[in-house]
């Protein structure tokens, strides 16, 4: 996550190539703290000294750090299964329900539904569609 002054904030987890791993990333914007999660397992937190940046008018790029002069960097190689974002950073307990049974089951498994829900089953080329309900 960038500041407003471009700072840039992360937190590492030991990750093994060819695992399947469930990440989940918040933000709450009242305490200013970044959290990890790794397979419904919390790992740690960075506290945000600034403004977080905002990307209002920019598009969503799931798996890579950056994009700039049209060009994406730091991509993901790797396979993601879904992705959801919510406007409130998930409890302890939402985050456990979604790594059982995944974001959407027939029914969204936290309290208030995603503002946005990537399946990565529809689409085309390098673009998925937004199927938050």
């Amino acid at each position: 996550m960038w500041d407003h002054k471009s700072k840039y904030y992360y937190i590492t987890a030991n990750i093994e190539v060819n695992q399947f791993y469930h990440v989940v990333m918040t933000f709450d914007k009242f305490e200013s703290e970044l959290k990890l999660f790794v397979n419904g397992n919390y790992i740690g937190k960075s506290t945000i000294e600034g403004k977080p940046k905002r990307l209002v008018s920019n598009n969503l790029h799931i798996g890579m750090a950056s994009f700039e002069r049209n060009k994406p960097l730091h991509q993901f190689k790797g396979f993601i299964s879904e992705c959801g974002v919510w406007d409130y950073p998930l409890k302890d307990t939402e985050i456990t329900k979604v790594y059982n049974t995944g974001i959407y089951k027939d029914y969204y498994t936290t309290s208030d539904t995603p503002i946005g829900y990537w399946n990565f089953e529809s689409g085309y080329d390098n673009i998925i569609f937004d199927t938050s309900k």
